[in-house]
């Protein structure tokens, strides 16, 4: 049994198979928040199509721009590069939890993707300030990881089919931190800041309906606020007309900026939990994606608060372009 134990939250690595968390969506109303996945469908073989990211070791050649770990913001200097925990167990296809997927037979049909990275990064938290750890908080990590898991499933009301919405998201890490006694601190950027004046969110979640920028990455890993991320996988055939295809949520624990910042690009250290994090950060390898900036065209009806790109990572599916759609932060204090 995986068990993180409150003495030393150190955590266990499981050893499973990765598989992805999107599936095909249909046509979605502005109504409602987009889901994660497809539309909820009973036969869901027929209704959908799995993404799968596949593993391409990131290549990088003697003249590839170094980037720095240490970044001035605002006139305040961060250590960018902040390597919170070890490599993660957090799995949403683990065996344990396939009686929630929609198909128990298939792993790859699992739509945990937002309560997997919910509890991981629930942990993180945690073990970076034990100032925070309360008996309730004990409590939840002193269970196994898969049952944690099945913890923020109830919370953040995640559908078996259809996945988790960007308000459900930032609604659950109110609920969770609440769950522990603890006060929580949760902003919306991006694109899914506008489900706000529909009352989608919880009224503590703040929002800001604005296009993504380095710096709110930047701030959130400085300051050891947790960045998860909603991104879309798009397919397109002209790089301007955008059809996307599905979502998936991931955090970013590191970041850092070429010495040539003209560019516009930054590295990350992406968590992804369709993949069983074997790997961890190190000071030689803190980095594994590139975030970078959208080169739009005029006539691109990619959402135009759409501005960030993700290349050059284990995320990547076959002809597919991955873009950030909205960052939800989320820190924990006593009061």
């Amino acid at each position: 049994m995986l068990v993180v134990t409150p003495k030393n939250l150190s955590i266990l690595t499981m050893i499973v198979l990765a598989f992805g968390c999107s599936k095909k969506e249909e046509k979605k109303s502005e109504d409602s928040p987009n889901s994660t996945d497809g539309q909820n469908n009973t036969d869901v073989l027929d209704s959908t199509i799995d993404v799968i990211p596949v593993r391409n070791d990131e290549k990088s050649g003697p003249n590839s721009t170094p980037f720095k770990t240490e970044i001035t913001v605002n006139g305040v200097l961060h250590t960018s590069y902040y390597n919170r925990a070890t490599s993660s167990p957090y799995f949403q296809s683990s065996t344990e939890l396939k009686d929630l997927f929609p198909d128990i037979s298939n792993p790859r049909t699992s739509q945990l993707c937002l309560p997997t990275i919910m509890s991981y990064e629930l942990y993180t938290q945690l073990a970076a300030k034990p100032a925070l750890l309360s008996s309730k908080a004990e409590t939840h990590l002193m269970k196994p990881i898969y049952d944690q898991v099945r913890d923020m499933y109830k919370v953040c009301e995640t559908d078996r089919y259809r996945g988790t919405t960007a308000p459900q998201a930032a609604n659950c890490a109110i609920k969770a931190a609440f769950a522990m006694g603890l006060v929580p601190h949760v902003q919306v950027i991006g694109v899914d800041a506008k489900w706000k004046d529909g009352g989608y969110y919880i009224e503590s979640v703040s929002t800001e309906m604005r296009a993504l920028k380095n710096e709110d990455v930047i701030n959130s890993v400085a300051n050891q606020t947790s960045a998860m991320f909603l991104i879309g996988f798009y397919d397109t055939t002209d790089g301007v007309n955008f059809t996307r295809i599905g979502g998936h949520f991931i955090s970013i624990t590191a970041t850092g900026l070429a010495s040539n910042e003209t560019s516009g690009s930054m590295r990350a250290w992406i968590v992804d939990p369709a993949l069983p994090g074997n790997e961890k950060a190190g000071a030689n390898n803190p980095f594994n994606a590139t975030i970078a900036p959208f080169k739009r065209s005029n006539e691109s009806n990619l959402d135009p608060l759409i501005e960030k790109e993700i290349v050059g990572s284990k995320l990547e599916a076959a002809g597919l372009r991955i873009f950030i759609e909205s960052e939800i932060r989320f820190s924990m204090s006593r009061e």
